[in-house]
């Protein structure tokens, strides 16, 4: 934002810097954290091989952030570290083994990390990403799998002001094949909605073998 509204040279050497560090990390994006040079916004390269993975990173921004810096500030190197943490954050545990030395521990909001796989599909031209990513939102892990559509009205006593609010709703997970609530919860609608329009903009409309 800084240098967007100023032009100042010095700070989009700052994001140059900051860029280059977090792809040359031994594993980029999935090295989790670094301490950083805070004079020249360079990360310091860290000592451990382990991979670090934060499910909020890309809940609070980062897709938003790196979307913006592949297109102002183009850096082949930081590309590819932020591809792969697109290609490999929901990938199979045998494809994170291969491409990262071990499979990365269980992670959550998969549903709303579809949009990561979607940009992937869409930077890299494949196809088989981008019916991955309508895959993953289908299957709805870490958000709503099946959309509540029912409300029901609470009135006071209850409440201080009438409100409606809606109603669960019981659902078989197709992965796990347990019973779940379907609730609307703040974060869960927040993570579809931003993945539905991710996937709507960069992976194309459906079709019905995708999201079946």
């Amino acid at each position: 934002a800084e240098w967007e509204r100023t032009g100042d040279p010095a700070i989009a050497t700052r994001l140059r810097n900051s860029m280059a560090s977090i792809a040359s990390q031994p594993h980029g994006f999935f090295t989790g954290v670094a301490d950083m040079d805070l004079d020249s916004g360079t990360f310091v390269r860290s000592p451990s091989d382990a991979l670090s993975v934060s499910h909020l990173s890309a809940a609070f921004g980062l897709a938003e952030i790196c979307a913006e810096l592949v297109q102002a500030l183009p850096d082949p190197a930081f590309e590819r570290a932020w591809l792969d943490y697109c290609r490999l954050y929901n990938a199979d545990a045998q494809q994170q083994e291969r491409e990262l030395g071990k499979a990365l521990p269980r992670l959550n909001l998969a549903q709303g990390h579809a949009r990561l796989t979607a940009y992937a599909s869409y930077r890299l031209h494949d196809e088989n990403l981008r019916q991955r990513a309508w895959r993953e939102f289908d299957a709805g892990g870490g958000g709503i799998a099946h959309p509540n559509r029912r409300v029901r009205r609470i009135e006071p006593p209850a409440v201080l002001t009438a409100v409606n609010e809606a109603e669960p709703v019981s659902s078989v997970d197709r992965a796990s094949g347990t019973t779940r609530q379907d609730n609307l919860s703040t974060n869960a609608v927040a993570q579809w909605a931003l993945s539905a329009m991710a996937l709507l903009a960069l992976a194309g409309e459906p079709t019905t073998q995708e999201t079946r």
